[in-house]
């Protein structure tokens, strides 16, 4: 009896010992719902919240934030679920894998502590269904130009001072406080103007911001969620604008 339990753990031992060096990392996702409305649910939470700077399809391609494709193989659930909440959090705690990630695309992804549990779980079950692409390589092409610049940019002596200008004030109380995408002048006169994605044009007053255009109030519906190319993005004073008064958003 003795002789046959030990026969039966050295075989567990090497089953574990051939996965843990195939894989590399080894997660437990028994949690992770294969129901396919929940798949299809978490697709549309993915595509609202997550596809304007994520890629799935081609790995040739970068997107703002790294691909997917696979994440559920790599990471456990449970530090998806935490990344996903509050990135900044993670990358300030200490964590090597988030730190890996500011690291290389040297940004922080907004937080989505708006989001409920079971749409975070709807993302992760979607994500679970997009298995890792491998990269294939072609052979090196002799003909391509190695270094068309050989030579070394030479530094320039010209030194640029940056002064304080203004404080725009916070649109959320989450990271980021602001999402500031323009600075812009008015013609005729230079008065300078600030617009916050989320809604608000601002004019610079003697140092002071003042709210010039409130969209969100204009347009109750307006949408301004991350990773959707929404929210008020731009704008652009028609060059008689004087005259006509056309300011375009």
């Amino acid at each position: 009896m003795k002789k046959r339990i030990l026969i039966v753990s050295s075989v567990f031992l090497l089953q574990l010992y051939l996965i843990s060096c195939h894989s590399g990392k080894s997660f437990d996702n028994s949690s992770i719902s294969t129901d396919t409305a929940t798949i299809a649910k978490g697709r549309t939470m993915f595509e609202k919240n997550c596809s304007g700077c994520h890629i799935l399809s081609d790995i040739s391609l970068n997107g703002i934030g790294p691909h997917l494709a696979g994440v559920t193989s790599e990471n456990s659930v449970e530090w998806l679920k935490n990344f996903i909440r509050d990135p900044k959090k993670a990358i300030e705690s200490g964590d090597t894998t988030a730190q890996k990630l500011f690291k290389q695309y040297k940004t922080i992804m907004p937080s989505f502590g708006h989001l409920h549990e079971e749409e975070i779980d709807q993302i992760i079950a979607f994500l679970h269904t997009q298995k890792k692409k491998e990269r294939v390589y072609v052979k090196e092409d002799t003909n391509d130009i190695k270094n068309p610049i050989p030579d070394t940019i030479k530094t320039s002596d010209v030194v640029v001072d940056v002064d304080f200008l203004t404080q725009i004030p916070a649109s959320s109380d989450q990271t980021p406080k602001t999402r500031i995408t323009k600075l812009d002048y008015q013609p005729n006169t230079g008065d300078l103007f600030v617009v916050d994605l989320r809604g608000k044009l601002y004019k610079i007053e003697n140092g002071q911001p003042k709210v010039y255009m409130d969209l969100a109030a204009l347009k109750p519906n307006m949408v301004f969620y991350p990773g959707i190319a929404s929210g008020f993005g731009s704008f652009a004073f028609h060059p008689e604008f004087a005259k006509n008064g056309l300011l375009y958003t």
